[in-house]
């Protein structure tokens, strides 16, 4: 059984806090502010390419604790996908 303290850092990584991670993410690659990005333009349109990929699935399963798969990033190709599926799949 998870403490409250776990339960907590748990529920904070919500879909909402997962596309901000991604938005803020991207916008440091490319140098851009992350409130002028769509969340569900694809990881492609950023210019994004396998190197980034990776990069960005490694520490974003860092954060959320846990192994990702870069691959995944090709079936959910945006933000908002990505996100929903993180959130979904905990």
């Amino acid at each position: 059984m998870k403490s409250s303290a776990a339960k907590a850092v748990t529920n904070f990584r919500d879909q909402g806090a997962i596309e901000t991670w991604i938005a803020s993410y991207i916008a440091r690659v490319i140098e851009k502010d992350a409130g002028e990005l769509d969340e569900n333009a694809t990881f492609e349109s950023f210019g994004l390419d396998s190197v980034s990929v990776v990069g960005m699935t490694g520490d974003l399963g860092q954060w959320l604790e846990r192994e990702i798969d870069p691959v995944v990033v090709y079936d959910h190709p945006s933000i908002r996908g990505l996100a929903a599926y993180l959130a979904a799949s905990r």
